[in-house]
């Protein structure tokens, strides 16, 4: 028997868990998608939990997904002021 544990409900509304599982990619990037990207599904808000229809993610994805290429940092990083 398989375990499916770690597989997104097909059948249930899914939070940012199960897209960033159904896209493998963190959380934080499935953030960054709601935040810069206009043609992601707006969710339905569940209290303060965010839950999509997993029909509405698919038909994102089947669209070509995000638009728009992903931001790159131009150089290091700095820590604190003045660093060079």
């Amino acid at each position: 028997m398989a375990n499916d544990t770690t597989r997104p409900p097909a059948d249930t509304a899914w939070g940012p868990k199960h897209i960033a599982h159904y896209l493998d990619v963190s959380e934080r990037h499935v953030r960054d998608i709601r935040r810069e990207d206009e043609t992601f599904p707006p969710p339905r808000m569940v209290g303060s939990r965010p839950r999509w229809c997993p029909d509405a993610v698919r038909r994102w994805v089947a669209d070509g997904g995000s638009t728009r290429p992903p931001t790159r940092q131009t150089g290091p990083k700095r820590k604190g002021p003045g660093r060079v």
